[in-house]
């Protein structure tokens, strides 16, 4: 394992902790968020702070979760990481699931990294 796919190995085992200390603690204090659905950007945050407030936002919205590594994908300057995800709804969502749903999604987050830490991170679903 590389030491940046240990970076990401440390990063989703503390997303799945609910451990958002944890996460930041991989990440790069100028940390570029995106969150891609269907090919649409649904959501942008830029920066460590803003990381970490929407992070908890997001973590709330869970009673469980967890993100399973299905492979990495290595290029020049990231690396590609196939997910499976299941999480279980913690509360019901306007005009969405239910509290105790199950949701269930395949998809990839894409890492760029500078100084050792996660500089970029583009989740796809």
């Amino acid at each position: 394992m590389t030491y940046q796919e240990k970076i990401i190995e440390n990063y989703i085992n503390a997303y799945n902790r609910f451990d958002i200390d944890g996460m930041l603690n991989e990440l790069h204090a100028d940390i570029r968020f995106e969150n891609v659905h269907g090919g649409e950007i649904t959501l942008t945050t830029q920066g460590i702070s803003a990381f970490g407030e929407q992070a908890g936002k997001a973590a709330r919205l869970f009673r469980e979760r967890e993100q399973v590594i299905t492979g990495f994908h290595t290029e020049e300057n990231h690396i590609t990481v196939s997910i499976s995800y299941t999480g279980i709804i913690a509360c019901d969502l306007p005009d969405g699931p239910k509290e105790g749903d199950i949701v269930k999604l395949d998809g990839k987050s894409v890492f760029t990294f500078a100084e050792g830490k996660i500089i970029h991170l583009r989740d796809e679903s």
